[in-house]
């Protein structure tokens, strides 16, 4: 079985001022990036006690914000539940 493993980077993501998890309220948020910035997405940090909330995947930074703040049926819960 042949492993498929994405490079991603955490961006800064204080500098975007994001809403926290609208499922849990944590308000540690990563904005994850491929290293050559082709797409993006957002999710509420486990590693901080978050629930792991997701965006789908975007192909620019602000359509993830985007997704992220308004909120309307574009996240999965951390267990894999579309909101």
């Amino acid at each position: 079985m042949i492993a498929k493993f994405w490079a991603v980077e955490k961006v800064n993501s204080t500098l975007l001022s994001l809403p926290p998890c609208p499922f849990c309220g944590n308000s540690y948020v990563e904005l994850i990036s491929s290293l050559d910035h082709k797409w993006f997405y957002i999710t509420c940090c486990e590693e901080l006690g978050g629930c792991g909330a997701v965006t789908k995947i975007c192909f620019s930074m602000e359509e993830a914000v985007d997704k992220w703040v308004r909120r309307d049926g574009e996240l999965m819960r951390g267990n894999g539940n579309k909101d």
